[in-house]
């Protein structure tokens, strides 16, 4: 943590509830979690996309959204699977 913070704990908390009730409000899915030292994350899921949602310790919001590709059939998941297994190895 840094030592000058301007952003207390009970400020990021109601960041957080408030972000979270606007999610609940519309009604998608999501759940708090944490990927990162300096953030407490959220994580929606509207459909077709995946949200991630961190609410840093000084108050920032960083917001990424990943949008899904439409694939069909087995021989695409097996060739998107070979594809990581194949960069994983490198």
């Amino acid at each position: 943590m840094n030592d000058i913070m301007s952003f207390s704990a009970a400020e990021m908390l109601a960041k957080i509830w408030s972000i979270q009730q606007a999610l609940e409000d519309a009604g998608i899915d999501h759940s708090p979690t944490i990927y990162r030292d300096d953030a407490i994350s959220i994580v929606a899921n509207p459909p077709g996309e995946k949200w991630e949602i961190d609410v840093c310790e000084d108050g920032s919001v960083d917001f990424e959204v990943f949008k899904s590709t439409s694939m069909q059939g087995e021989a695409e998941l097996h060739a998107a699977i070979a594809t990581v297994k194949t960069e994983n190895e490198a």
